[in-house]
């Protein structure tokens, strides 16, 4: 374009608070100063729902997605659709509130949700823990209550993302492995977040296993056509799985298990764990040779640089270690570098944050 056109353009950014001037640019010689401009950071502001590994949790932050406030969700099998989305709203209200902030200041709810995420449908399907409510209908629902767009995008594609963007050293091929309702990994290979050819790359949940037990005894999931020795990769390392059956074993009176009341959260194994129990021992080695196992696979699989656990994973660490050491090469475990995320959830929603803003600028600039 002419430097008319582009004047023109800037100007109108400017005059709708887009974009402002941060300075004049040092330049040498006697030509006309250059002008810095910058996008406004508080233009408008996201407000992101992050489904988690963990956690759920509703939160805003400005256009460069620095967080400016969490609400965490809760919310078991007995909740209600209707209870859930009385949730959403409320947790909305009390961020707006908060920060005297109007509908019309927001930009898009974006959505980090687990399972196959269908971008152009603007939906996404899981199954597991989470199927039994209709979390795309709610979160259109919230979206329609503030009279926004809703963008949906994988919770640990958004994951993976954030641990990039926030550590650039050189690295071009990451793969972030989180474990929550489900189990999926998000890939970044040769810079670029990797989707596949329908979106659903990194779904590894149904990835079978053979000749494992479950972790949880009644946890079946059977595929009808396959042989029944034959078992999904959640049900041997994700954090809900896990909490099924640390939860029956205190049923059982196992432990120091039974002097909780209410059901057990993965804070309660995480503190169990760094107590010395056996039982969340005993659970944390199977969940860490079956990880070890895979990552070992993965590795030999993808030639990767650099894989990131998510923080969830920290108890498996060891187990994990002791497991590639007995697989790999001492030249292969050195090549390998595999690290426990120290971001936390500022991973997820950092991530979220720029995969949002780039859809909203490809949106303002069409």
């Amino acid at each position: 374009m002419s430097k008319s056109t582009i004047s023109k353009h800037i100007n109108d950014l400017l005059a709708e608070g887009i974009c402002c001037e941060l300075g004049e640019a040092d330049q040498p010689g006697q030509g006309r100063k250059r002008t810095i401009l910058s996008f406004c950071a508080d233009f408008r502001y996201l407000l992101l729902l992050d489904f988690g590994q963990v956690q759920p949790r509703l939160a805003l932050t400005d256009l460069y997605g620095v967080p400016l406030a969490q609400v965490p969700l809760s919310f078991d099998e007995n909740t209600s659709q209707d209870r859930l989305k009385a949730q959403l709203v409320a947790g909305g209200e009390k961020i707006l509130g908060n920060h005297q902030l109007v509908p019309e200041d927001l930009a898009l709810l974006a959505v980090a949700a687990p399972g196959i995420v269908d971008r152009l449908g603007q939906s996404f399907y899981t199954d597991g823990y989470y199927a039994q409510w209709d979390l795309p209908g709610l979160c259109h629902e919230l979206a329609g209550h503030y009279g926004l767009e809703t963008f949906f995008y994988n919770d640990v594609n958004a994951a993976a993302w954030g641990e990039y963007i926030f550590k650039l050293d050189g690295q071009k091929n990451l793969v972030y492995v989180a474990g929550g309702s489900g189990l999926g990994l998000g890939l970044i290979l040769n810079g670029e977040l990797y989707l596949g050819s329908s979106g659903s790359a990194g779904e590894i949940s149904n990835l079978l296993l053979a000749g494992l037990p479950a972790l949880f005894k009644n946890d079946t999931q059977a595929i009808s056509c396959v042989d029944a020795d034959y078992i999904p990769f959640a049900s041997r390392a994700s954090i809900r799985v896990l909490l099924k059956e640390l939860n029956r074993q205190k049923l059982e009176g196992k432990g120091d298990l039974s002097g909780h009341d209410s059901p057990l959260t993965y804070q309660d194994f995480y503190n169990l764990w760094k107590m010395g129990d056996s039982t969340a021992h005993l659970l944390s080695q199977s969940m860490g040779e079956s990880l070890g196992i895979f990552l070992y696979n993965l590795s030999l699989l993808l030639d990767i640089d650099h894989i990131v656990l998510d923080p969830s994973y920290q108890p498996f660490a060891q187990y994990i270690d002791l497991t590639l050491k007995k697989l790999a090469a001492e030249n292969e475990r050195t090549q390998l570098k595999i690290t426990i995320s120290t971001l936390g959830d500022q991973a997820s929603l950092s991530g979220l944050a720029d995969l949002a803003m780039k859809t909203l600028l490809a949106r303002w600039a069409s």
